[in-house]
């Protein structure tokens, strides 16, 4: 029988030739955060030797504000893809499997190394080696890290890696599930209409996002989400309840991409729908209808770090006819001072760009 170690092993849609494998490290042969000759040489050994996948880029960062602090490679822009397609075409080669690793480093990281930006992390606590008082992440940071993985992920799979690997032990997601690091409170929809008292705000957010692998395209990715969203407040004046301005009590979102990597063609898709929402104030009262706003978009990759983007959008932050209503004095008097209907038109664009990294 021949040794379990030298048999194929299937890992998802990719193939193996046997189970030895180089498991992520940082060799600290990185140059200027790129996997250049010395960092490639030393994995091609590796290759030629028969392993049947290398796991390079032990921490890579995917985001400016998680510097490298011991050599990691720098996967935070569109710089490192010739790099990682000269890398991924020397190992495969020998035969061989190729997958990074990724990751943030949130309180791990230094502020006086790289932009030099401020830490982040989910909650102020020290980190003991590094010794940095980290800033706390808000709604924005954790949306935009979040973003920088996906980039970085897209950027492995143009550069023709086989697969990434997320780090999460200590690091940034690891921080946010250890009670030691984390001791956050704050709930999305847990805001408050200003320093009214009895203001309540709660919800629920969906999001999935599904690669259509199953149906004979991996390289296509759908994307769908929903937002329930509750919120009240007390009008000191008139006793009544009402929503807070401009929130709707449900909002629907889609994406669609597809990446063409043979011919560097991405074209894609976005949709948002909003149920009913109003306006008001002491003096106003305007319900209105949000429009349906949608974006296509298609883009072709030039040379390296450089594409054409063609963008056509429908902005339908009003839909339909609305009645708002103006008073004299407080709402609560009625004493109406002018009824004005309105009419909403679609504003749509369409816009080319020719975007790069220089």
């Amino acid at each position: 029988m021949s040794d379990p170690l030298l048999l194929p092993f299937q890992l998802g849609a990719m193939t193996i030739k046997n189970r030895i494998v180089s498991t992520c490290h940082a060799p600290a042969l990185a140059e200027d955060g790129m996997p250049k000759e010395r960092y490639q040489l030393y994995h091609l050994e590796k290759a030629k030797g028969g392993i049947g996948m290398t796991m390079i880029g032990g921490s890579s960062c995917v985001s400016p504000d998680s510097p490298s602090v011991f050599g990691q490679l720098d996967v935070s822009s569109d710089r490192m893809i010739p790099y990682f397609r000269e890398f991924a075409e020397r190992i495969h080669k020998e035969d061989c499997r190729i997958v990074c690793q990724i990751s943030h480093l949130g309180r791990r990281t230094t502020w006086n190394d790289g932009d030099w930006l401020p830490v982040i992390a989910p909650s102020r606590v020290r980190e003991p080696a590094h010794r940095g008082f980290p800033k706390v992440m808000d709604h924005s940071d954790i949306k935009r890290v979040i973003g920088d993985y996906v980039a970085a992920a897209r950027r492995m799979r143009d550069a023709g890696l086989d697969g990434v690997e997320i780090l999460q032990n200590a690091h940034l997601p690891g921080q946010f599930l250890s009670p030691d690091t984390n001791l956050r409170d704050d709930v999305e929809f847990s805001s408050k209409a200003g320093n009214i008292d009895k203001a309540t705000s709660y919800g629920v957010k969906l999001k999935s996002n599904i690669r259509m692998g199953f149906i004979g395209v991996p390289d296509a990715v759908i994307g769908l989400g929903y937002i329930y969203e509750n919120t009240k407040s007390l009008d000191q004046f008139t006793g009544l309840i009402r929503k807070f301005p401009r929130k709707s009590d449900h909002t629907f979102n889609f994406n669609f991409r597809h990446d063409i990597t043979d011919i560097g063609l991405s074209y894609g898709a976005e949709g948002k729908f909003r149920s009913d929402t109003i306006t008001q104030d002491i003096n106003y009262y305007w319900p209105w209808n949000p429009g349906k706003e949608f974006k296509l978009f298609a883009e072709y990759n030039i040379i390296d770090g450089i594409k054409l983007r063609a963008e056509a959008s429908q902005n339908g932050r009003f839909n339909g006819t609305s009645t708002n209503y103006k008073y004299n004095d407080h709402i609560k008097f009625n004493d109406l001072k002018t009824k004005a209907v309105k009419n909403h038109h679609f504003a749509r664009e369409f816009q080319i760009s020719l975007q790069g990294t220089f």
